[in-house]
């Protein structure tokens, strides 16, 4: 089973639908102030070359969903479904005071899942964080699964455990999805043996699927650590 990864909450600068003088430079992000579209938000200080996007305007979803764009192509290429990022977009900033900003996603999701699966019965769909979306029983029912990054560590600080009461918080939202059969996706950027240890017997009995990755994602990694034996990331 194959998924293909698709940011529909970011825009990013090596992207083909990406134009120069949208942002990336200087000079660059003055220009766009006045030529790029309207979805165009601010650059992610933390992930250069990634930009926030006004994901409710029809610009940024036709690149999503119109003919020849990345779903068509994703489909085209044979993939299994899809594994969309950045769905937490609505509780940036970027959607700051808009009231329908949850729905907005909620709908955007829907509308990936409805064209995928019209012309491929069965196509995946998982989305990464935005479990705050899952309160609503028709989301839940839409997707296959879900992914959490930094469920356990890093949320607030790199490879830190995070606060007891945000990994209860975020842990009951998730099971709101595994209680009605969704898979629970945890991804973790770990590297320390004894940690990963610990941290994949908690996750387990959670019921969710854990993975531990460098954040980067410039390597694929195979076990616990580089170079050890174990299963294939999945």
């Amino acid at each position: 089973m194959l998924l293909a990864y698709l940011s529909i909450g970011e825009a990013e600068t090596y992207r083909d639908y990406w134009r120069w003088y949208w942002g990336g430079s200087w000079y660059a992000n003055i220009i766009g102030w006045f030529l790029a579209p309207k979805w165009v938000g601010t650059e992610n200080k933390e992930w250069r070359g990634n930009y926030a996007v006004r994901y409710w305007e029809a610009g940024w979803q036709n690149l999503i969903l119109g003919d020849g764009g990345y779903l068509d192509r994703i489909l085209a290429a044979g993939f299994d479904g899809v594994y969309l990022d950045k769905v937490d977009a609505s509780l940036e900033s970027i959607a700051k005071g808009r009231s329908s900003a949850r729905d907005d996603m909620r709908t955007f999701v829907r509308r990936i899942a409805e064209k995928g699966r019209s012309r491929k019965p069965g196509f995946i769909v998982v989305p990464q964080n935005g479990e705050e979306l899952l309160d609503d029983d028709a989301y839940v029912a839409l997707i296959d699964g879900i992914a959490k990054e930094d469920l356990l560590y890093g949320e607030f600080k790199e490879k830190r455990a995070n606060p007891k009461d945000a990994i209860a918080r975020r842990t009951g939202e998730l099971h709101r999805a595994s209680a009605k059969g969704k898979t629970v996706l945890a991804v973790e950027y770990l590297d320390d043996p004894a940690i990963i240890a610990d941290v994949r017997k908690r996750l387990e009995a959670e019921g969710f699927v854990p993975n531990f990755a460098d954040r980067a994602l410039q390597t694929l990694r195979y076990g616990d650590l580089p170079g050890t034996a174990g299963d294939a990331q999945r």
